[in-house]
């Protein structure tokens, strides 16, 4: 009601002030062009607010007529105004704007729970092809583990330990593993392996690793290099220091073994056992001294009567006799019709 007669039926309203100025503008009109202009002008907009406060008139008309929807209405400013201060926001614009950011929130946790959801299932199907492969797994290595110790003790024998056992012990994973259903499993599947060894009857076999005789563990590597050589010829074979903790007869069968080994492979070893050293088909001497301040090292291929030299050195050290030069000659001359 206040805005109505502001505008048009109180005393002074905009429309009767306008009414006033269109009335004068007429009277000057025919002294100059602006002044009409001017009055049609003012004209449209006195006609403009007289449309206007009739339409306010009805609208208000109504409102007293349905004082539910005036409630109403006051209701939802007074929503609007907390939902301003909530979100802090200035106006209505400002709250449509924090509307749309939540319905696009509300979109992406729908699509979320799907994508949950999608998970969960492909998470069961990993599972279980997880199960069957550690399954098979494990099944694969039982078998390996039984011709892997059948395959080191025929190779032990030859290497003169023909009571020596060895054992492929398959223990399951630790606490730590992931559970899989019934299975636990870690980083290689369901099962540890460890290998474990005793030489003599009546022992008891235990891990490799502590094994206390440097000739029983230098023969157990070296079975287990024959042993996996076997799965593909042509490799290189390495080894240092396989002759710690050996002398005698057991340094001999080591030698002969990894002639055999030369067969099928290339073969490198470093060692200090003249028993090894003739089984060579190549040998090379490696010496360390002193040069202008420096050390240098050397290596010198042998043959012959050097060779010979250098094997019975290796024998006697610098006494070196005509009966230790004769037993490396049928040392050499052994190895060369074994070959």
């Amino acid at each position: 009601e206040g805005v109505e007669a502001s505008l048009y039926s109180g005393e002074g309203s905009i429309i009767e002030g306008l009414a006033g100025a269109v009335a004068a503008l007429g009277r000057i009109a025919s002294l100059d062009e602006a002044f009409s202009r001017w009055r049609s002008s003012l004209e449209e907009v006195r006609l403009l607010l007289e449309e206007l406060c009739r339409d306010m008139k009805g609208y208000a008309s109504r409102l007293d007529h349905d004082p539910g929807r005036l409630e109403e209405m006051e209701a939802r400013l007074a929503l609007i105004g907390r939902l301003k201060r909530k979100y802090g926001t200035k106006d209505v614009e400002g709250l449509l704007e924090v509307l749309k950011g939540l319905k696009a929130e509300l979109r992406s946790a729908e699509d979320l729970g799907g994508a949950i959801s999608e998970g969960r299932k492909r998470l069961r199907e990993v599972e279980g092809e997880l199960r069957e492969l550690a399954t098979r797994l494990s099944e694969g290595r039982a078998e390996a583990a039984e011709a892997l110790q059948r395959a080191m003790e025929e190779e032990l024998k030859g290497l003169g330990m023909p009571e020596a056992r060895f054992i492929v012990a398959l223990k399951p994973v630790g606490k730590e593993a992931l559970q899989v259903g019934d299975i636990s499993l870690g980083p290689r599947g369901a099962e540890e392996g460890e290998f474990l060894f005793s030489a003599n009857p009546g022992e008891e076999p235990k891990p490799l690793a502590s094994i206390a005789s440097g000739g029983e563990l230098s023969r157990v590597m070296l079975a287990l290099k024959g042993v996996s050589s076997r799965q593909r010829e042509g490799q290189t074979l390495v080894f240092d220091e396989i002759d710690a903790g050996i002398g005698g007869v057991a340094a001999e069968t080591v030698g002969q073994r990894l002639r055999e080994l030369a067969h099928f492979h290339q073969v490198i070893c470093v060692t200090h056992l003249p028993q090894i050293a003739s089984q060579a088909h190549q040998h090379l001497r490696v010496r360390k001294f002193v040069r202008e301040g420096r050390t240098v090292t050397a290596v010198e291929p042998l043959q012959g009567e050097e060779r010979k030299r250098e094997i019975a050195r290796m024998f006697a050290g610098t006494k070196v006799t005509e009966a230790t030069l004769k037993h490396v000659e049928q040392m050499l001359k052994g190895a060369g019709e074994r070959r």
